[in-house]
């Protein structure tokens, strides 16, 4: 359901890797934007302290899948809260993490994203979010989603329109290199 099966451990090793690397402390918020089937939740899941965890997948089969991850791990003690919508979220979030998401959005769907992510950051909070950057726009598919590659000016000037900031972070992966640094303007 979200890529090749022979990379599954290794994207999930790596996004939590990359997450303490950058300051993830266990008693952090952090809201996991596209968690799908918690391949990479299940060990943040794991990491966080009990409901510091929040998940949202708009797919409810992946979510579905996800909940069974769960299950299986023994993890539902920690009570993740999982959605797929935005809806009744009540925490702002010291971390967002959108791994390899935004790659799959419409221009629409991403502003959406930006005003969601600006509304629930912490003043000081960081969103990481996997990206494809390419000087010129390119669109495909994959699955049932777009595939899109976009200048680095378009999500700076995104961003901007939300009072958010954009920086990039140099992190080589075997499965990605982009990585975006999402932050409020003036703290």
């Amino acid at each position: 359901m979200v890529g090749p099966p022979k990379l599954w451990q290794n994207k999930r090793d790596c996004q939590i890797k990359f997450l303490l690397e950058h300051g993830l402390k266990q008693d952090h918020y952090l809201l996991d934007l596209g968690c799908g089937v918690l391949r990479g939740g299940i060990p943040l899941i794991n990491y966080l302290e009990e409901s510091h965890y929040y998940g949202i997948e708009k797919d409810p089969i992946r979510l579905e899948e996800g909940l069974k991850e769960l299950e299986e791990s023994n993890l539902t003690h920690k009570a993740p809260n999982l959605s797929t919508d935005y809806k009744n979220i009540d925490v702002k979030f010291d971390y967002i993490w959108s791994f390899q998401v935004l790659i799959h959005l419409s221009d629409k769907i991403l502003e959406e994203v930006l005003f969601n992510i600006r509304n629930l950051l912490k003043d000081k909070g960081v969103c990481c979010a996997t990206v494809a950057i390419n000087k010129n726009p390119v669109n495909r598919s994959w699955r049932e989603y777009p595939y899109v590659q976009r200048p680095l000016s378009f999500y700076e000037k995104k961003a901007d329109k939300h009072n958010l900031s954009v920086n990039t972070v140099n992190y080589q992966s075997n499965n990605w290199k982009n990585m975006l640094e999402i932050r409020k303007k003036n703290f």
